[in-house]
């Protein structure tokens, strides 16, 4: 069966896995964004304060905006063709450890109750970046799990990414095995395929501005 399902795979001309990744949370959900550039003109202060959705967006993208301190991501596994066992999810950062957080200014949304807790976390500041269970401290998720996919069969993995020290560009990638090979997948994300993350400044006296959403929408200016 294992040699029949290779050769199937081959035939199909794919992998046996397929795997996608989507972020659960828009720039302009509750929670913090940081942008690298300033807000300096008069036109970008009236979008915050009355823009429609699409034109805060655009503002937030122009300006290099990122999710501060949280991310939460859901990673789709499909199986394609022959019995596949996902061993691992892992982190590639793109640019050096340590990079410092953007402070052009900060966006803040105060969240509203919340979804239910998501079971995976990974903070980028640890050394390893493992996903871990969420709540239980030193327990990996990989290894005493291993996700198990018969051909067209979907699990989601839902992840939390959290960052507090730095600001962060990521790939991620699937390790598989399928008859007696271990392979691979790179995992698709937003952008061109880069997640970012980063975590928020010590004193918040560091960002040039901040704003938070006010009670009828949109943003209004505050004190550090």
């Amino acid at each position: 069966i294992q040699n029949g399902s290779g050769s199937l795979c081959r035939i199909a001309g794919g992998p046996p896995l397929q795997v996608r990744a989507q972020l659960m949370d828009d720039l302009t959900a509750a929670g913090s964004v940081a942008l690298r550039d300033p807000i300096t003109s008069v036109q970008d202060r009236a979008v915050l304060f009355s823009g429609s959705h699409d034109e805060l967006i655009s503002l937030i993208r122009r300006h290099h905006g990122v999710r501060a301190g949280n991310l939460a991501v859901a990673i789709t596994l499909q199986g394609t063709c022959g019995n596949v066992t996902v061993t691992d999810i892992r982190v590639h950062e793109r640019i050096p450890r340590g990079t410092p957080v953007p402070t052009g200014a900060l966006l803040i949304q105060e969240t509203q109750g919340g979804r239910p807790a998501i079971g995976v976390t990974c903070n980028l500041d640890t050394a390893d970046q493992t996903f871990m269970v969420t709540g239980k401290p030193g327990q990996r998720y990989f290894g005493p799990n291993q996700v198990h996919l018969a051909p067209s069969e979907q699990v989601v993995v839902y992840v939390q990414f959290k960052a507090s020290r730095a600001y962060h560009e990521f790939d991620l990638f699937a390790t598989y095995f399928q008859n007696g090979i271990t392979r691979q997948v790179d995992i698709p994300g937003p952008d061109g395929g880069v997640f970012r993350l980063t975590g928020l400044a010590r004193d918040r006296r560091a960002y040039q501005s901040i704003y938070e959403a006010g009670l009828n929408g949109g943003y209004v200016p505050v004190a550090p």
